[in-house]
């Protein structure tokens, strides 16, 4: 269970500090970096909705998932992720135009020559924001309860 917790924190943890370093960028530039961060932010988010169902850290790190948020997204969608998030169709429309460069790794290491984005990646940050919103009760609910727990139960030698 424990092991289940820190997974499910470390993804979103580390999905949000993605998002965020995204709103430091300049708005006008770097179209691919934004993306990258945007995309990278959502693999995460939706492997500690997946973590957080009983899928193994390892598991999400591997195939058939690693980097296919296509194949993540629907695995989500299995598991009602729809339940507590009501922008399904915006990530969809995300995952639509970006899985295929962002599961090649096309953003980090292209040859193909100019990549084909969305013109703004205003709507797909503020659709990841609540995504972010929606999912972090994972893990800081859980956290509370044992830390909760912790202080509750008396400790040994004391």
């Amino acid at each position: 269970m424990v092991e289940r917790r820190l997974a499910v924190q470390s993804f979103w943890c580390k999905a949000h500090e993605f998002f965020e370093a995204d709103t430091y960028l300049p708005e006008k530039r770097c179209p691919i970096i934004h993306f990258y961060l945007l995309c990278h932010s959502l693999e995460l988010c939706l492997k500690a909705f997946l973590a957080d169902k009983g899928i193994p850290h390892k598991e999400l790190s591997q195939r058939p998932f690693g980097h296919d948020l296509d194949r993540l997204f629907r695995e989500c969608e299995k598991h009602e992720l729809g339940a507590i998030f009501v922008g399904m169709a915006d990530i969809r429309e995300l995952i639509q135009a970006t899985n295929e460069d962002y599961n090649k790794k096309h953003f980090e290491y292209s040859d193909k020559g100019k990549l084909e984005l969305p013109d703004d990646f205003k709507k797909p940050r503020e659709s990841i924001r609540s995504l972010l919103n929606a999912t972090k009760d994972l893990w800081i609910e859980p956290a509370r309860e044992m830390a909760a727990r912790k202080l509750r139960t008396p400790q040994s030698g004391s």
